[in-house]
């Protein structure tokens, strides 16, 4: 039987750490740049869209058919569920253009319902609407 001395067990160590580093190298390179969710996708669309209105002097019917193209993306957004706090915030900056409006058109209720889900509310403010 072959006796395990320091330098064979630092081999073997050294060996087993530099596996183990390059599997976690590769791990945090693959996640170095996760992927944006679908609404950010949706909201980063939406943002380069809405920064055409106040482009160098578009005419009134170029602002009118880009709006009616940031409507459709925030119509889009909102069918989809957030999964985090910044898709939630990525809609209410999209659907108030950035705190501008007020949120008047509620989809239906979908979003403040959105809202009071991804708070834990959603019982309690049922018992204030009865």
């Amino acid at each position: 039987m072959d006796k395990i001395n320091r330098r064979s067990a630092l081999a073997v160590t050294g060996a087993g750490l530099t596996a183990a580093l390059a599997g976690v190298s590769a791990s945090v390179a693959a996640t170095a740049e996760p992927q944006p969710s679908p609404i950010m996708g949706l909201f980063r669309e939406w943002e380069a869209k809405y920064a055409q209105t106040s482009d160098p002097a578009p005419s009134d019917e170029e602002v009118d058919r880009i709006l009616d193209e940031c409507r459709e993306l925030e119509r889009r957004m909102l069918a989809i569920p957030a999964s985090s706090a910044g898709d939630f915030a990525a809609k209410l900056l999209a659907i108030t253009s950035y705190g501008q409006y007020s949120l008047e058109d509620d989809a239906g209720g979908s979003f403040m319902a959105e809202a009071r889900a991804l708070a834990g509310v959603e019982a309690a403010a049922e018992r204030l609407n009865t």
